[in-house]
């Protein structure tokens, strides 16, 4: 009976939402920085495999393993010019449920103000003047809750379902803004072929965010789909991962980019409908290998062929850990993302 009412409530939600239009490509994009190392450094591809609760996981993926874990992370983007602080806790309440809870803080500091500067006779372009500068900083905090639902588990294949509901406080230099937004995903998993296929569904209803009674903005709604495989190999004394994630299956991820030289970028928006071929050639793939469960090494390849390279490494027979990951970018100062979490039955 619950099982029904489950699927017939996030059927009714996908049939009622998605085709509800927003017109806003990046009003929540600052969601796609909430995650930890061991999510970036596969390039954002471990969809089919993520359970940490952050937005960018499936929600779904909670209720397919028992153990607890909690997570603390911290990343500084292109040379510290911004940073976020993360936290995450997810567990199985009972055998076939899994819930999560997952906070994230974006700050942004040192952002130059020129309000109050001299301008050149005749025109509106202000005359620099280091004495006159002041310092403002921005920020966000994001709350993310995530419910997973195991529908079928047998030796053959499982099924869950999940949704996440997200709340965030934008606080700009002179406005701060409130938002809302619901996820939905699915997982099928065949354990004996070791193979996932994991569906998401993000800001299926188009995440709110109200800045004044009299302006607010949507974003748009995203499809996207993970493939997974792993197998262990004993020749190599561990385990191969390999990932897979499509861009948006929606078309709206917004522009893209692509290079034309050395410096040269012409605007591009991208849809897998107009162009078939960008499910591969603009999506993100991921290989991870642990060697004996103790070391996981990580290389990624993320939808703007931006590298991630990243490691891990479990002590105390896998209770405590440690994750580490690098982008190298294609203009700008790499990134660097740390995190320890604790793990327990």
């Amino acid at each position: 009976m619950y099982r029904t009412s489950f699927l017939t409530l996030l059927c009714t939600i996908c049939i009622l939402v998605i085709p509800l239009d927003a017109g806003d490509y990046y009003s929540n994009a600052n969601k796609a920085i909430f995650v930890f190392p061991q999510y970036s450094a596969l390039g954002g591809s471990p969809l089919a495999f993520s359970r940490d609760g952050s937005p960018m996981s499936n929600p779904a993926n909670i209720s397919l393993e028992s153990a607890r874990a909690l997570s603390l992370s911290y990343s500084g983007y292109f040379d510290n010019t911004f940073s976020t602080t993360l936290a995450s806790f997810v567990t199985q309440i009972k055998d076939n449920i899994g819930a999560g809870v997952f906070a994230g803080y974006i700050y942004i500091p040192n952002i130059e103000i020129t309000e109050g500067f001299d301008v050149y006779p005749d025109t509106d372009i202000p005359i620099y003047d280091e004495s006159k500068l002041t310092y403002e900083s921005s920020s966000e905090v994001f709350m993310n809750f995530s419910f997973g639902y195991t529908i079928l588990s047998t030796a053959n294949i499982s099924a869950t379902a999940g949704a996440s509901f997200h709340c965030q406080r934008r606080r700009l230099i002179d406005w701060t803004g409130y938002g809302i937004g619901l996820d939905v995903g699915t997982t099928v998993e065949l354990p004996r072929a070791g193979v996932r296929f994991s569906l998401l569904l993000d800001d299926i209803t188009t995440n709110y965010i109200r800045w004044s009674s009299d302006y607010h903005n949507n974003a748009l709604p995203h499809a996207r789909l993970g493939i997974g495989w792993q197998r262990e190999i004993p020749y190599i004394y561990g385990k191969i991962r390999i990932m897979y994630k499509s861009p948006d299956l929606l078309g709206n991820d917004g522009v893209g980019y692509i290079f034309l030289g050395d410096d040269e970028k012409e605007p591009e928006k991208q849809s897998v409908k107009d162009e078939p071929g960008l499910v591969f050639t603009a999506a993100a793939y991921g290989v991870e290998y642990t060697v004996q469960k103790i070391v996981a090494l990580r290389v990624g390849l993320d939808e703007s062929k931006r590298l991630f390279f990243g490691a891990g490494i479990n002590l105390f027979k896998r209770s405590l850990f440690f994750d580490f990951s690098y982008m190298v970018s294609n203009d700008l100062p790499g990134t660097y993302s740390l995190s320890m979490g604790y793990h327990w039955k």
